[in-house]
């Protein structure tokens, strides 16, 4: 399978570009050898972004908030998609897709993005 723009996506800049642009790439790129490190691109993207949105969400109360909104958000996030991780692999198999957990690690970092 070839696409016309398979080309590697080798930052956290065009990770984002695919995710928003070409969502066929990013599936052509978790099929490849070095899908983890798409897979660790996208998990940072959305932690930084929670992150961010944790800061703003803490100043409407200010104080401990500011730092306590950002790590709650952010790790409320990891820990609802690795708890979601099994059964949507799971799923996945039972409705006949042939995706590998790798690739349904990286829809899900994808999707948390």
């Amino acid at each position: 399978m070839t696409l016309p723009n398979a080309s590697p996506i080798t930052n956290v800049v065009a990770a984002i570009d695919a995710i928003l642009r070409h969502p066929r790439r990013v599936m052509f790129q978790l099929r490849q050898p070095d899908a983890g490190k798409l897979i660790a691109m996208m998990l940072l993207v959305s932690v930084v972004c929670s992150l961010i949105y944790g800061v703003v969400a803490g100043t409407f109360s200010g104080g401990d908030q500011l730092w306590a909104a950002p790590s709650k958000i952010a790790s409320g996030l990891m820990i609802s998609a690795l708890i979601c991780l099994p059964s949507l692999y799971i799923f996945t198999c039972l409705s006949g897709s042939q995706a590998r957990l790798v690739e349904v690690c990286g829809l899900l970092a994808g999707c948390s993005c």
